[in-house]
């Protein structure tokens, strides 16, 4: 058997990393690769299974990401959604129908064969759809699963191949049944066993560093008390210590009023090098890390895979598209971390029981008081608010303008992208 990660393909979906977190969550570990890695070296990975992610590109489109056939020969179980689904199916030989009939938002799939990705599913199911490309025809080879009134194919298999795909996106809680679909591939068909903790691979990361050359790890969170939980976990694994900032004055921040909080604490502690996250899974922005670096007035490196430590100094493979930079930044700094810089590792009972005989420390405002501004946190000091959340709305229809001359065109066009503010 494999000994690799699940591998998801990145076609430069808003989900790509959503998927690798459900992945997570139904205990098998998972990285993340863009599209253009060479196939030998998705293969040189080792993969579990593949799966290949959504995209806003069409098949048809000349240079579309796409990728190469010998994923589907290559004997490991590999399921397609949304573009990584019709990209399965155009480069097989299947039928993709370019003039379809698009599907945006809440839709009702009918389930024709309740198996494989799609076991004990009811005969219906409400998904979440976004495309305006459907699969027509199944390649050779290749059972339809399920259809909708705007794709004639929206879920296929070919058991003897491993092969699945689904039009829908199982990865968004907008498809009620969507992550049992995904452990259906995972440990049904791919025979993958739920035996991954996902526990905090910077906290690994960082004890791993502190083997190396010494010290202590301290561990901050900002949130409400149920956030010990997490602390603890952090300390099972073999960090130092824990900090849980929590009060009511805190309530309200956004990311920068977070970060100014955070700073202030780490002020306190003290620190040498400070990993985060590259984003929370709720707001998703990415802007914590890099804002507590600028309040800090330190160097930040983003989006790290790979670290080392070097006389005073970490140098970081940092992700970037299709390639890769290599930085030498010298301490103190912060790095956002991606799921690739480490693999976690297990707690075990005794890091269990000691993280519980241990004193998670909480400071509430009165304790960085001295380093805060009340008209800098909360509700007060956060410049950006929430009006509303919304999903993505189905397109509207387009506008025709017949008669026009090319010069006439083109400033119509231009009037348009302006009103719109997209120039």
């Amino acid at each position: 058997m494999a000994n690799g990660p699940v591998l998801v393909v990145d076609f430069g979906a808003q989900y790509a990393q959503l998927i690798a977190r459900r992945v997570r969550e139904a205990g098998v570990y998972s990285e993340l690769v863009p599209h253009s890695m060479p196939v030998d070296e998705i293969l040189a990975k080792d993969p579990k299974a593949i799966i290949l992610s959504g995209g806003p590109a069409s098949v048809f489109e000349p240079g579309a990401p796409t990728i190469d056939t010998k994923v589907f020969e290559s004997g490991v179980p590999v399921l397609g959604i949304c573009y990584g689904f019709q990209v399965m199916a155009y480069e097989l030989g299947g039928k993709v129908d370019k003039a379809a009939l698009g599907e945006y938002g809440k839709t009702s799939a009918t389930i024709d064969d309740a198996a494989g990705i799609l076991a004990d599913s009811p005969a219906e199911q409400t998904t979440w759809m976004s495309h305006g490309v459907a699969v027509e025809q199944a390649p050779a080879g290749f059972e339809v699963l399920a259809h909708t009134e705007g794709a004639p194919v929206a879920a296929m298999a070919d058991e003897s191949r491993k092969l699945y795909g689904v039009q829908w996106h199982p990865e968004v809680k907008h498809s009620p049944l969507g992550q049992k679909l995904i452990e259906n591939f995972l440990h049904r068909c791919a025979a993958l066993p739920n035996d991954w903790d996902a526990s905090s691979i910077i906290e690994d990361q960082v004890k791993k560093i502190r083997e190396q050359v010494g010290g202590t790890v301290s561990v901050v969170c900002m949130g409400p008390p149920q956030a010990d939980v997490a602390l603890r976990e952090a300390l099972a694994m073999g960090a130092d210590d824990a900090y849980l900032l929590s009060a009511r004055e805190f309530g309200g921040s956004d990311t920068y009023a977070t970060a100014t909080i955070i700073a202030a604490a780490l002020k306190k502690i003290g620190f040498d090098l400070v990993i985060t996250g590259r984003q929370a899974i709720d707001g998703d922005t990415a802007q914590v890390g890099p804002q507590i670096a600028e309040q800090l007035g330190v160097p930040q490196v983003s989006y790290a895979e790979e670290l080392t430590l070097e006389d005073g100094s970490v140098v970081v493979k940092r992700q970037f598209e299709d390639q890769a930079h290599m930085l030498k930044v010298q301490l103190p700094c912060l790095v956002t971390a991606l799921s690739e810089l480490d693999e976690p590792r297990y707690m075990s009972t005794w890091g269990i029981v000691d993280a519980y005989e241990k004193d998670v420390t909480v400071w509430g405002f009165d304790d960085l008081k001295d380093a805060l501004n009340p008209e800098w946190i909360g509700l007060k000091g956060s410049p950006t608010n929430v009006f509303m959340s919304f999903g993505k709305q189905a397109k509207a229809a387009g506008t025709v303008l017949k008669g026009l001359s090319a010069d006439e065109a083109v400033a119509a066009i231009m009037d348009k992208l302006i009103q719109r503010h997209i120039i």
